[in-house]
C-alpha cells in the first residue's frame, strides 16, 4: 500500500471502531468504499481487528481474516480473564496486595467480549514480595521471560497467557516527573474490601495513569488508535461522574495538562466522526502511523532529534545504547548498579545477550538507523 492508501485505511478503522463501541451500524455508502484487505492490515497494526469485524458483521459483511481475528480476540479475552481470577486468588492466599492496570480494567468497559484486544495482563503488586511472586507464577506454570530488568517482570504460559507484573508504575529514566508523583502511590490505592488484598484506583486516578502511560509512548515511539479508543470508551462510561477539577490539578503536577485536553478532544472528534482542525489532522496522522505500540522509526527520530539531530544525534544514540545511563542501570541492571566495578563489562554482556536472543531486532535497528539521514 502507498502512504495515502494506508491513511485511507486507518480512517476507515477509526470510523468502524466508533460505530462498534457505540452499537451503531456503519453507513452502507461508506462500507462500499472499503478495501477489506487494506482495512485488515491497518486494523491489525492498531490491534483493532475485532472491533472492525463486529462493525462489519452488523451490516452483514463477514470476511475470513476479520472473523478469525475476532474469534482469537474473544478466546484470548476469556482465557486471560480466567487466569487473572486464578492468580488473584493465589495472591489473596499469599497476602500480597495487587491491582489490575490498563487493559485488565478497560476490557470490561467495552460493549462486547474481545472487542478490546489484549496482548497481556498488566498487574501492579507489592514490590516487597517480588521474589515470592516469582515463585507463585512458576508454581502456576508460568515461564519467567524477564525478571528485575525494569519496573515490571514478564511471565508467559501457553497458549496465550502473558502477564506483566509491575513492581513500579513507571520507570524513572523515561518518566522522572511521574516517578516522583507515584512515590506516594500507596495512598492512591483503595481496598476492594477491608479484609482482602485486592486494590484499585479511583476512576480519576485510573484515568490519570492511563494518560501517563499513553504520554510515555507518545513521547517515545508514538501510540495509536487503540489508545484513543480506550480514552473514548473510558470517558463515555465514567466521564460524567469524574472530578474534573482534581484531574486538571493532578495533570498540571505531571506536566501533561495540555496533553490530557488535546487527547480527550481528539478522541471524541475521531470516534464521533466530527471535523478536525488542521492541527488535529496532523496529530491524528501521527497516531495513524504509530500503530498500537509506537514504531522504532518514531523512537529513533525522537532520540536523535533530542541530541542535536543528524550524525551527531546518531552517534549519541549509539553511545547510549552501548553505555546506558546510571538511571537505566538502576532500573534494568540493579546488580550491576550495586556493584559498579562490573559496569565496564556490561556492554559485552549486552552484546552477547542481544546476539543470542535478539539478533533479528538488532539487525532491524541497525538498518533503520542507516536509513535516517545524517543531515540535520
Amino acid at each position: 500500500m502507498t502512504k495515502e492508501e494506508y491513511r485511507t485505511a486507518y480512517s476507515f478503522v477509526a470510523y468502524l471502531c466508533g460505530k462498534a463501541v457505540n452499537g451503531e451500524k456503519p453507513d452502507a455508502a461508506v462500507v462500499e468504499q472499503i478495501n477489506l484487505e487494506h482495512l485488515y492490515h491497518a486494523a491489525k497494526f492498531h490491534m483493532l481487528t475485532a472491533a472492525c469485524a463486529m462493525a462489519l458483521e452488523s451490516v452483514g459483511i463477514k470476511d475470513k481474516n476479520f472473523t478469525e481475528a475476532k474469534g482469537r480476540a474473544k478466546q484470548k479475552a476469556v482465557l486471560l480473564e480466567r487466569e487473572k481470577d486464578l492468580l488473584f486468588s493465589r495472591l489473596e492466599e499469599e497476602k500480597i496486595w495487587f491491582a489490575p492496570l490498563k487493559g485488565a480494567v478497560l476490557m470490561e468497559l467495552y460493549p462486547a467480549v474481545g472487542m478490546r484486544e489484549m496482548v497481556d495482563m498488566d498487574i501492579l503488586f507489592d514490590a516487597a514480595f517480588r521474589e515470592r511472586l516469582k515463585a507463585v507464577m512458576e508454581d502456576m506454570g508460568f515461564t519467567v521471560e524477564q525478571y528485575q530488568e525494569g519496573n515490571h517482570d514478564i511471565y508467559h504460559k501457553p497458549p496465550v497467557y502473558n502477564f506483566e507484573m509491575h513492581a513500579q508504575l513507571v520507570e524513572p529514566q523515561y518518566e522522572p516527573v511521574a516517578a516522583q508523583y507515584y512515590e506516594t502511590m500507596g495512598a492512591r490505592l483503595q481496598k476492594t474490601d477491608a479484609a482482602g488484598y485486592a486494590r484499585f484506583f479511583s476512576d480519576e486516578d485510573f484515568y490519570i495513569f492511563l494518560l501517563v502511560h499513553g504520554y510515555k509512548h507518545y513521547k517515545l515511539g508514538g501510540i495509536g488508535l487503540r489508545f484513543l479508543l480506550d480514552i473514548y470508551v473510558f470517558l463515555q462510561q465514567k466521564g460524567g461522574a469524574l472530578d474534573r477539577a482534581y484531574i486538571e490539578a493532578e495533570c498540571t503536577k505531571l506536566d501533561m495538562a495540555e496533553y490530557e485536553k488535546t487527547t480527550r478532544e481528539l478522541a471524541f472528534k475521531v470516534y464521533d466522526g466530527l471535523p478536525l482542525s488542521k492541527e488535529e489532522s496532523a496529530l491524528l496522522d501521527f497516531y495513524f502511523f504509530s500503530g498500537a505500540k509506537g514504531t522504532e522509526k518514531h523512537y529513533f527520530m525522537k532520540e536523535i532529534r533530542e541530541k542535536g539531530g543528524g550524525k551527531k544525534g546518531k552517534i549519541h544514540y549509539v553511545f547510549r545504547r552501548v553505555f546506558p545511563a546510571m538511571e537505566t542501570l538502576k532500573q534494568s541492571y540493579p546488580f550491576v548498579y550495586r556493584h559498579k566495578v562490573l559496569i565496564p563489562f556490561l556492554p559485552f554482556y549486552r552484546l552477547i545477550k542481544g546476539l543470542r536472543l535478539h539478533r533479528k531486532e538488532l539487525k532491524k535497528e541497525i538498518k533503520k538507523l542507516k536509513k535516517i539521514s545524517d543531515k540535520r
